[in-house]
């Protein structure tokens, strides 16, 4: 029945999220907003990018039937720092997303679900003709990078269009984008020899079932093919809570379609991905559950915009309308201007810095590109090709590639000055890129967390290219965000927000130091791992004197500008735990005496830290009040995990005290004071934590913790005492969240082992586990842990191996994860 339908569906999910980095570190930092995740990317990847690779698909009872990757069965594109990100913080997500896209594009003839998106989403419109080339071109090489074909389809950022746009496009061989119905202006037949009457399909009117041609030349040979999605199902999805229930999400794509199909009909849905479960919990499921029916129930063809456009070619044409796009009612002004269009209901507030904001970027844009012109005239061939071939070097780093780059657009050979000229200002024309991020006017605010991002790009572009600058580009900038009035009243304008938020962000070679130095005098196996790779730390040096604990170290200064320099720094950590860091640059010449004082204070002979800034230039003091929140989150974690550290040391050194205590407590019906309360509630936890710490081929023993809980099912021996139980809860006296991440760890570890050998110690550890934070209804994620058991279940080869004996408990812990099927493992 199928093959004759012409009824076909594709689900389009926009999955992006802006650079949120910090260009001097390179790193996210904790974003505050995002608790209790460290950032939003880390949250809203745990909340959709993750979920949609294993997506559950429940039986009537509830009971998990079957999990499935969404971005098998849906069109998506993902914006290209997300990706990148997603590579490094998240390799399985990333995985998946790849795996899906190879696995359709094998099934579909090589059309695959993936489109390319422009590279960091800018307004496309409001871009330079230079700007519009590099965006297309480094966001169709980073696709090619990562899925291993050739894009068809290119996202445009907010589906932000002109003609120039779509002629830029077509002219680098995309093939079609997606445009929201109110951009589509007037349609007629395509017809060969004679020109039909255009009609006039405003305000959202044009029949969405069809693809349309656009011609993007005169002769009409060049030209870009063009779906517009439903906008009433788009907007349900996104807006009007149509997630919230499978059934009703299905009965609405039924009604899309006309009671009869001659043709092929296509429709489509377009919302930021994220609507699939960050917008919406659990609309990852819905959407798995509609496709999951249509497949196997309904007569209508899951497909994606490449395959449907070779099925059904178009047979008209249309005119767009000039400067619009899905998510600004006037245009393109959303991001230039103050035009109405908001996140808040709040009537009180403007978008007036808007304006100059874009006024002052353009600015600055049009003057680092004068310097790029002026800087690398004579060393390269074509400075702008160069520039739009850069994104070699940004997908792959390494020296070789940029050696091949410059063979490829040096105008004659250069000395390593000239090299290091060349990518310095090509790293300031990236971040001159990033700047124009679109979300930086998006929302209601300069202060907010996107516009000052974009911010941090500008500063960081003019930091690069400053030294050959004849005029001072960032006054110039802050001339213009001093009219860009906020609406926080914190801040009087985009000036105040540049100094409290943009240049604090500017962490120094020296603060960045400073920041590792005092982190590891505290804990030298720290977290922090990408502080110390900024750093890469020489000639370390410990010690301790008078109970207080030292540590020095010395780094390259990648500041010193062909200079041979050092940055040295001595850090303390006093018994009261009050912290120090004296930090500076030392020349080559001058590290001996600077060397020789840190000896003498980590041996305890001097003992003023001040002594070694007599050798050090630009020297400054820190402490942990000048440390960034990342290092302080670390800082107060480990300091506060050695306190209780000692301080179970010496309570559990007599356990039966602590047992006595709580007998005679529960005995007398009487609640336990505070401070024995928090005493159980340290012990309950650090046996907990030791209890999950076992190597994979180490047997579970829960005799401590369980005797201790034992403890608290006991009656009262007095009939007239209080009848509370919850007095004497044990889940009161556990630190939750600690325990939850160690179980969710051991658990990993465990089905990980399970693979390799111990399949039978393995699977006891895990029923173990599972029964017991059921039991003491300890709140854990098991997303990953559902995942990568469901995918051991489905793997006959090893289910062969198990024993008959070994069954009865992989059922068992199939039931504890609530999955359903028995005995079936297929």
């Amino acid at each position: 029945m199928k093959k004759n339908s012409n009824r076909f569906l594709c689900v389009h999910g926009h999955f992006n999220q802006p650079p949120r980095d910090n260009p001097w570190t390179g790193m996210i930092h904790m974003q505050k907003s995002a608790e209790p995740y460290h950032d939003w990317n880390e949250r809203i990847t745990r909340e959709c990018y993750g979920p949609n690779t294993r997506s559950r698909i429940h039986d009537e009872n509830g009971h998990i039937k079957r999990l499935v990757n969404n971005y098998e069965h849906i069109s998506f594109n993902f914006g290209t720092t997300l990706l990148s990100w997603l590579y490094k913080s998240s390799p399985w997500i990333y995985s998946q997303i790849i795996e899906a896209e190879k696995k359709r594009c094998k099934l579909f003839g090589g059309h695959g679900n993936a489109m390319a998106q422009v590279y960091n989403h800018i307004i496309m419109p409001l871009a330079q003709e230079q700007d519009k080339i590099t965006q297309i071109r480094w966001g169709l090489a980073d696709f090619l990078h990562r899925f291993g074909r050739k894009a068809e389809g290119m996202w445009l950022a907010e589906t932000a269009v002109n003609s120039e746009t779509l002629k830029a496009m077509a002219i680098e061989g995309v093939k079609f984008t997606i445009l929201s119905p109110f951009q589509a202006h007037m349609t007629r037949d395509i017809t060969p020899g004679k020109s039909a009457e255009w009609l006039d399909v405003s305000n959202g009117v044009v029949d969405c079932t069809r693809p349309y041609r656009c011609f993007l030349s005169e002769d009409r040979s060049l030209y870009i093919d063009i779906f517009f999605y439903n906008g009433s199902l788009s907007r349900a999805i996104a807006y009007e809570k149509l997630l919230g229930s499978g059934e009703a999400f299905l009965a609405k794509i039924k009604e899309a379609y006309p009671q009869e199909a001659d043709v092929p009909l296509l429709v489509s849905m377009a919302t930021d991905g994220e609507s699939y479960g960050h917008h919406f919990k659990f609309g990852e499921m819905a959407l798995a559950w509609v496709l999951d029916t249509v497949k196997h129930r309904e007569d209508i063809i899951i497909t994606n915009y490449g395959e449907f456009l070779e099925i059904s070619p178009p047979a008209k044409e249309v005119m767009i309308f000039e400067n619009s796009s899905w998510s600004c009612a006037h245009g393109v002004e959303r991001w230039r201007s103050n035009c109405g269009c908001s996140v808040s209901q709040d009537t009180s507030r403007t978008q007036t810095w808007r304006t100059p904001l874009r006024d002052g970027l353009d600015w600055l844009n049009r003057r680092i590109s004068s310097i790029f012109e002026r800087e690398t005239r004579g060393l390269l061939k074509e400075r702008w090709d160069a520039r739009n071939d850069y994104i070699s070097i940004l997908l792959k780093g390494d020296e070789n590639k940029k050696e091949d780059f410059l063979k490829r657009h040096s105008a004659r050979p250069l000395n390593k000055k000239e090299e290091k000229l060349i990518f310095r200002l090509l790293e300031s024309q990236k971040y001159a890129l990033y700047m124009f991020t679109s979300c930086g006017w998006f929302f209601d605010d300069i202060s907010g967390l996107e516009a000052v991002q974009i911010l941090m790009y500008a500063k960081k572009s003019i930091e690069l290219c400053d030294p050959f600058s004849t005029e001072n580009l960032e006054k110039g900038l802050m001339d213009y965000l001093e009219k860009a009035m906020s609406n926080n009243k914190n801040y009087k304008s985009g000036l105040e927000v540049y100094k409290k938020k943009v240049i604090p962000s500017n962490y120094k070679m020296i603060s960045l130091f400073a920041n590792y130095a005092i982190l590891s005098v505290i804990d030298r196996n720290n977290s922090l791992e990408w502080l110390r790779n900024i750093i890469d730390p020489q000639n370390i040096k410990t010690g301790i004197a008078i109970e207080n604990r030292i540590f020095y170290a010395e780094a390259d200064d990648p500041e010193a500008l062909g200079q041979e320099r050092k940055i040295c720094g001595i850090a303390v950590q006093y018994a009261d735990n009050g912290l120090k860091c004296i930090s500076g640059r030392a020349g080559i010449n001058n590290l001996e005496p600077v060397r020789e004082i840190a000896n003498e204070i980590l041996s305890g002979r001097v003992t003023d830290l001040n002594s070694i800034s007599t050798c050090l230039s630009d020297t400054a003091l820190f402490t942990y009040k000048e440390m960034m929140p990342d290092v302080k989150s670390e800082i107060a974690g480990t300091l506060s995990e050695k306190l209780e550290q000692r301080l179970l040391k010496t309570v559990w050194e007599r356990p039966e005290e602590v047992y006595n205590s709580i007998r005679y407590s529960i005995s007398a019906g009487k609640a336990l004071s505070d401070n024995l309360h928090y005493i159980i509630q340290s012990i309950s936890s650090y046996l907990f934590l030791k209890l999950f710490k076992y190597s994979n081929d180490t047997p579970i023993n829960y005799n401590d913790i369980e005797y201790l809980l034992s403890l608290f099912e006991r009656e009262p021996d007095d009939e007239e005492a209080p009848a509370d139980k919850t007095v004497f809860d044990p889940v009161t006296l556990f630190h939750q969240e600690r325990i939850a991440r160690s179980v969710e760890r051991f658990l990993l570890e465990q089905v990980s082992a399970i693979r390799h050998n111990t399949i039978n110690l393995n699977l006891n550890n895990i029923r173990y586990a599972l029964e017991f934070i059921q039991k003491y209804n300890i709140h854990t994620d098991l997303w990953q842990f559902q995942n990568l058991f469901y995918d051991l279940k489905n793997n006959k080869d090893l289910m062969n191996k198990i024993h008959q004996d070994f069954l009865m408990i992989f059922q068992q812990i199939q039931r504890l994860l609530g999955f359903s099927g028995g005995n079936q493992y297929a």
